[in-house]
């Protein structure tokens, strides 16, 4: 990519200071969600700054990528744990065998989300009260 910067045009982006969003402090910032390289930074007072620098724009597909498989991945879980929660509340409270719910899920052949079992037991931790 340095090698991008001295050979192409170089594009400059003025910026309100607490505009800035930094992606690589003092190297990229994001600019209207594109990665930009920064080459040099000029701050004005008056507040303003100019960068001069390369839009990325393969690492800006590879962070939207990224960021779409993050939201992917977090969909997925929020809907096993609504499983998990669905199937809990079908259990009876005690079984005649004595053995727990957790115990009687992950024995199951068709619950396929038994990796989450121990999350959906952990205890919430609530604020102290207010005087």
């Amino acid at each position: 990519m340095k090698e991008q910067l001295e050979e192409k045009m170089l594009h400059t982006i003025v910026l309100v200071e607490t505009n800035i969003k930094w992606f690589k402090p003092g190297k990229e910032i994001v600019v209207d969600g594109k990665m930009f390289d920064v080459k040099s930074v000029d701050y004005r007072d008056d507040g303003t700054v100019i960068f001069t620098g390369l839009f990325d724009e393969e690492e800006t597909l590879l962070v939207k990528q990224l960021q779409q498989k993050q939201q992917d991945k977090n969909t997925k879980e929020k809907i096993q744990s609504v499983l998990l929660l669905q199937l809990a509340q079908i259990l009876p409270e005690e079984n005649p065998t004595g053995e727990s719910n957790r115990q009687i899920i992950s024995a199951n052949p068709f619950a396929v989300y038994t990796s989450l079992l121990s999350k959906a037991y952990t205890t919430i931790p609530t604020p102290p009260p207010q005087a």
